[in-house]
């Protein structure tokens, strides 16, 4: 009994120690959260599955370095705590940091040593610009001076004296009288009205005939006027004068003060020249500029996603920890059965994997150094002083012109004199306002008179005078009716008509002389011009236009030398700040010192990446390990984050008991959110954890599976639905500063809330994975470590000897041979040719096609955006025997479509049916469980409330199955589309060959050295083409065109995967998912651009530029509107109304303005400005957004970062 306490008591004592190990390892929290007894079962079942995730990682990696296609770069990048896609050390590598610094140094030291300028600075710089402004004018001056002005103004003094008769009002008045009473009825008159209009028209009869006789005169009479048109355009020059002048009179000290300052110009373009040709020579500003981004870049670009290093958060620590893990007694009896030998073979096979991480430990240490050393102001102010030197140098060349130009600038100053006299700028001003005003009018009224005079039957003399005697006729008194009746005589009267439409049209003619303010013009004459004539002769005798022109002749440019000034204190700034900022020669240092040690280790591994070996490794018989790992690794991460959140219960218990006043705080702080639940949610998240806890105790020391189990109960926790990071910004920011004790006082409470994450609802099928690499995993260590055989003892196996029949045994055993040898190539064969075919990327381009497939594809119905296929109308319609029949010929089991308004792959839509039958044949033929519909399901969140349904796809939820292939691919009908013209192609192939981009299945581009299909903004005839690579069809590289089958192909040419276009640049920039965009497209997946508007306001005015962008965003499932901006009424845009993002994006919005003028767009339509609902894009950049083709919403991705976007601004509708 004693021995048996012992043995108790010592596997406690062992159990307390490891946990007490387990709290050293994984000391380092995330979050600065109060932790309690480490000694929890949670804990030490969390830190079982951590030594297991350790390992498993330590397995993953040492198979990835045994693959000679292993890139290190994306591993190094995440041990390092970067993204695995950051390639800032392979950047680096290209730069000569230890030149730039050198180059840097010496720039500094001699700019320190520059000697400090007696110049004043602003001074001269204002002085040359106002000489240099004036120089610009020289030729207008001389052209002003020489200008013959004198019969202009004569004609303008003569101008006033025209007759004012010809601009008459009662003219216009009689038209619009006569117009009235002839065209309108009688009835629909004002009272007296009718009466008063008849008595106008006699009153104005004689005027408007008096204006009517001087009118075929209008040319002869208003000659004085006429001469005037387009006249004043020369006084411009006079103007120019008058300014310069002006100018020059206010100017004149300073420019005379230019002449003493020269010598000391002289001398700072001495001190300037030695610096300005070294900092021409170096060139180092763009290294500087680039050296930096890659820094910012490798420090900003933490590890979202971990790909390498899923379960070794910290990076060489982990390394280092995971072989301890093969020693310590629980991984050593539980999981290797104590077979010291395999544990031996398992560390030997890990020894690339230590051998690296023990290089990369002094790589480690030197990027931890210049994050922590580098200050980042302050190496960005440098950067920033070096640019604006760099903006203002300028070529030596220049420099010496400018040099020698100096010394004759004095020359050319020496014989101006001030002007005599006053420049009189506001009378000359008032006089040439007036002469333009008489060449405007007479300009507009000239082809008024001219019309008017060639209207037809104005000047008919006797309908005139019929006129005239039928309104004398009337007395002033005349009754209404008599006046009636002579109007009616009038109307009647078809010449009196026609006189009616001659005098509406010059009257409408008349009023327009009249609205040009003829009168208003010519009310105020003007005789004396002198202050005119006096401008053109002012800058006489001042020597100014001839000094102008010597400075001409010398090329003079203050612009140039006044940059060169700037040049000058801008590099005595960067030599001050050199002088005391040392903080870029030690981020200079510490990247050289990161560069060398990345390239000792980049050769270090080289050397000691391990050699191909015949035997196969313990590492490389763990499948699909990488995938295991980050299921695993992810799975501990969120289960360490959940002990974490348990070992606080205190802390929510607390919060749940807080008082009512702490709850309605709580909403008022969190308005945009549902916090009527939280206290209740928090409530049930207490008691799940305790059963978690629970059954941590119950299976601490169980086997693997009972261990993984704890993954299965954390998947039932949802948690608290909120986001964390709010309860302690805004949540517990606010409480602390309440009035109210109570509330202040929970503050802390939340604060410690905000460092744990708290929900888990969007976690399930992550905790579900990482408890089936937990059974993975079992299977693999118990094949790896084998149970002990125990073998009956010898005394108790009895045997029958079989007959002595040598001859029988040879032939049974040659013929047993014969039939696996037989079987075994026929099923090799088959297997080749199944690779082959799912090799082939025209697996995928023609599987639709495949075989009686595209029969069925006729009856086919139309979706929203998708193809309505066969195998969806045998889902929806449930019939197996036709779904049976699509999977057998090849269809795309995760091709999407429309279906009650939602994108749904073939699995979404058997289960929305309930069929289970039809979800395993899916499953089956490999429908892809990952794929989430248009609402960001799974197939088994979709099934969730289905019990039989959800433990279906439970069952084969981390299974994968190959998709069927058909038996035969179809012929492959090419139709060649080639940008530029192969006449031997098309003469030899010309069945192959179309002009129709429509019709086509291959198109042939150009490439560049690197095998990109190069688009600029400049090139828009190969723009044009750009909507095609967001389409169906296949781009092709030119050599493609002569290539040759291969051994009993049926092709004519080549394999067209082989040569096909994988790549393409954007002013410059390379993008490589050309065949990734491709292979989405005929997969059927949701469009790229799906929820997106795009608006193109612009569209007409540069229709050529943004018409093969709007066509690819139409390919690429965007909804276009041209010429056209968002309708700010749209119910959309309200307070309140529900408005998503798009499919693929949670840090923009939805909708996309496509314009190069974004200031004119905004302004135009404020509330489009600066409001995160609408993207703004110039033409080049959704270029390359489009070509990224990168996806960024946490619903896809399962993390989000701080782009996303949370709440959505409100729109201005007023």
């Amino acid at each position: 009994m004693e021995r048996k306490y012992q043995a108790v008591m010592k596997l406690y004592k062992s159990e307390i120690l490891f946990a007490f190990l387990w709290l050293l390892v994984d000391g380092k929290g995330a979050n600065k959260v109060s932790q309690s007894s480490n000694t929890t079962a949670l804990h030490i079942v969390t830190e079982k599955l951590a030594t297991l995730s350790r390992v498993t990682n330590g397995i993953a990696l040492q198979k990835e370095l045994n693959s000679k296609s292993f890139n290190v770069d994306g591993l190094l990048a995440e041990i390092l705590g970067m993204d695995s896609r950051e390639k800032g050390l392979v950047e680096l590598v290209k730069i000569d940091v230890e030149g730039l610094k050198n180059d840097y140094e010496k720039i500094g030291n001699d700019a320190m040593a520059m000697k400090v300028s007696n110049l004043n600075e602003s001074e001269v710089q204002s002085q040359l610009g106002v000489l240099g402004g004036m120089e610009k004018n020289v030729d207008a001056l001389k052209e002003g001076m020489d200008l013959d002005i004198t019969g202009t103004l004569g004609n303008a003094t003569d101008a006033f004296n025209v007759k004012i008769e010809f601009f008459n009002k009662p003219f216009q008045t009689f038209a619009l009288k006569f117009e009235k009473l002839i065209t309108t009825e009688a009835k629909d008159f004002k009272r007296g009205e009718y009466e008063a209009t008849f008595e106008s028209l006699k009153d104005n009869f004689n005027t408007f005939q008096g204006t009517l006789n001087l009118l075929p005169s209008f040319e002869t009479e208003l000659k004085s006027l006429w001469t005037l048109r387009n006249a004043t355009y020369q006084f411009g020059f006079i103007e120019k004068i008058a300014d310069m002048a002006d100018l020059y009179n206010k100017s004149h000290n300073e420019i005379t003060a230019l002449k003493t300052n020269i010598n000391e110009l002289e001398k700072e373009f001495t001190t300037i020249r030695p610096i300005l040709q070294m900092v021409n020579e170096l060139l180092i500003s763009q290294k500087f500029d680039l050296l930096r981004d890659t820094f910012e870049k490798m420090k900003s670009n933490d590890v979202s996603n971990r790909l390498f290093t899923a379960g070794l958060p910290e990076g060489t620590k982990d390394v280092t920890a995971l072989f301890k893990d093969l020693k310590i007694k629980w991984f050593r009896q539980e999981i290797a059965r104590n077979n010291e030998t395999i544990l031996k073979q398992i560390e030997s096979d890990l020894s690339a994997l230590k051998k690296l991480n023990e290089n990369v430990v002094s790589l480690e240490t030197s990027w931890h150094l210049l994050k922590t050393t580098t200050d980042v102001p302050k190496v960005q102010n440098t950067a920033n002083l070096w640019s604006s030197v760099i903006e203002k140098k300028i070529e030596i060349a220049t420099f010496d012109q400018l040099e020698t130009v100096i010394t004759k600038i004095g020359d050319c100053l020496n014989d101006l004199s001030p002007i005599n006299g006053t420049v009189n700028l506001s009378e000359f001003q008032t006089l040439l306002l007036k002469l333009r005003q008489l060449d405007t009018v007479s300009s507009t009224i000239h082809p008024l008179f001219q019309e008017i005079s060639e209207i037809k039957g104005l000047q008919n003399k006797e309908v005139l005078k019929t006129l005239n005697t039928k309104l004398l006729s009337q007395p002033t008194d005349a009754n209404l009716v008599v006046l009636q009746e002579t109007v009616k005589e009038l109307k009647g009267d078809e010449n009196v008509q026609d006189l009616m439409k001659g005098v509406k049209k010059a009257g409408d003619l008349m009023g327009r002389i009249l609205d040009s303010k003829i009168n208003v013009v010519l009310s105020n004459p003007v005789s004396n011009w002198d202050a005119i004539t006096n401008m053109q002769k002012i800058l006489e005798n001042t020597s100014l236009v001839e000094s102008l022109e010597c400075l001409q002749k010398e090329q003079f440019d203050e612009a140039v030398i006044s940059n060169i000034l700037n040049f000058g204190s801008t590099i005595r700034l960067f030599g001050e700040n050199y002088k005391t900022d040392k903080s870029a020669i030690t981020f200079f240092k510490n990247m050289a010192l990161l560069k060398a040690n990345y390239e000792k280790f980049i050769n270090s591994f080289a050397k000691s990446r391990p050699k191909r070996s015949t035997q196969k490794s313990i590492v490389d018989s763990l499948d699909n390990a990488l995938v295991v790992s980050q299921d695993l690794g992810k799975g501990v991460s969120l289960l360490r984050k959940m002990r974490d959140l348990h070992e606080n219960r205190k802390v929510m218990v607390e919060v749940t008991k807080s008082g009512n006043e702490v709850v309605l705080e709580l909403k008022k702080v969190l308005d945009t959110i549902d916090t009527s639940s939280f206290k209740t949610q928090l409530e049930k998240t207490v008691q799940d954890l305790d059963s978690l806890e629970s059954y941590a105790k119950k299976n601490s020391d169980g086997d693997l599976q009972k261990i993984g189990g704890v993954f299965e109960q954390a998947s039932t926790i949802p948690g608290v639905v909120v986001d964390s990071r709010r309860l302690l910004d805004p949540v517990s920011t606010s409480f602390q500063t309440s009035s109210d004790p109570n509330i202040q006082k929970s503050a802390e409470s939340f604060r410690t809330l905000g460092n744990l994450q708290l929900d888990y609802s969007s976690q399930r099928s992550s905790f579900k994975t990482a408890s089936l690499s937990v059974l993975k995993l079992r299977d693999f260590f118990n094949l790896v470590f084998p149970a002990p055989i125990v073998l009956a003892p010898t005394n108790e196996i009895k045997t029958t000897p079989e007959p002595n029949n040598e001859t029988r045994n040879v032939l049974l055993g040659v013929g047993a041979f014969l039939v696996l040898l037989i079987a075994g190539l026929i099923l090799f064969g088959y297997i080749i040719y199944n690779k082959r075919k799912r090799g082939d990327p025209n697996s995928y381009v023609h599987l639709l096609e495949s075989g009686e497939e595209s029969k069925i594809e006729r009856t086919m119905k139309e979706g929203t955006n998708y193809v309505y296929m066969p195998i969806h109308d045998a889902i929806i319609t449930e019939k197996y025997d036709r779904l049976q029949f699509c999977v057998k010929k090849g269809a795309n089991v995760n091709a999407y479509c429309v279906y009650n308004g939602l994108h749904q792959t073939p699995l979404h839509l058997a289960v929305h049916k309930g069929n289970l039958k039809m979800v395993k044949c899916l499953i089956k033929n490999g429908a892809d469980m990952t794929l989430r519909d248009s609402e960001y399901r799974t197939p088994i969140m979709v099934g969730e409330s289905d019990v039989a349904m959800y433990n279906l796809l439970a069952k084969y939820e981390n299974k994968t199955f190959l998709r069927r292939i058909p038996n035969e691919l179809p012929e492959e009908k090419y139709l060649i589309l080639s940008e530029g013209d192969d006449l031997a192609f098309s003469q030899k192939f010309p069945e192959m060959v179309t002009k129709d981009p429509r019709l086509a299945t291959h198109i042939v581009f150009p490439v560049d050295a690197d095998g990109c299909v190069v688009f600029s903004e400049q090139d828009l005839d190969h723009m044009q083409y750009l909507s095609l690579f967001f389409g169906p069809k296949m781009m092709m590289r030119e050599e493609w065109r002569n290539t040759k089958p291969g051994w009993l192909s049926r092709r004519k040419l080549g394999a067209d995967y082989n040569y096909r276009v994988k790549s393409v640049k954007v002013n410059g920039k390379r993008y490589d998912t050309v065949t990734r965009i491709h292979q989405h497209v005929h997969e059927k997946r949701i469009p790229f651009l799906f929820g997106v508007e795009a608006y193109f306001p612009d569209f007409k005015a540069n229709k050529r530029l943004w018409t093969p962008l709007k066509l690819a965003m139409q390919e690429a499932g965007a909804i276009v509107f041209c010429d056209a901006v968002p309708n700010v009424q749209d119910k959309k845009y309200r307070e309140g109304e529900d408005f998503r993002s798009p499919y693929y994006f949670d840090n923009l919005g939805p909708i996309f303005i496509m314009s190069n003028d974004k200031e004119n767009i905004c302004n135009q339509h404020p509330f489009i400005a600066n409001n995160n609902r609408f993207s703004h894009f110039k033409f080049l950049e959704m270029v390359e957004f489009l070509f990224k083709f990168e996806t960024h919403h946490f619903k896809l991705t399962e993390t989000q970062d701080n782009t996303a976007i949370e709440k959505w601004d409100p729109v201005n509708t007023n």
